[in-house]
């Protein structure tokens, strides 16, 4: 449900969870979910890798990203 997008309370309301501690017993990781994870991961260090190239590039450049002639 939540992976829905439904809020946590909702859910354990509909499920009659009254606990956090045991609803989460009952949140099982999917190999689906930890795929999607992975990707997202991969995805967040590729345009950091990126940024820092740009970065990089700019400094050789001279540049400093800061305009301080203003």
């Amino acid at each position: 449900m939540e992976r829905a997008g439904m809020p946590r309370n909702v859910a354990m309301g509909i499920t009659g969870h009254s606990t956090e501690a045991v609803y989460r017993r009952y949140d099982i990781v999917s190999e689906k979910d930890m795929k999607l994870a992975a990707s997202r991961m991969d995805e967040f260090f590729e345009a950091q890798r990126k940024d820092q190239k740009q970065k990089d590039l700019d400094a050789k450049r001279g540049k400093s990203g800061t305009n301080w002639a203003q």
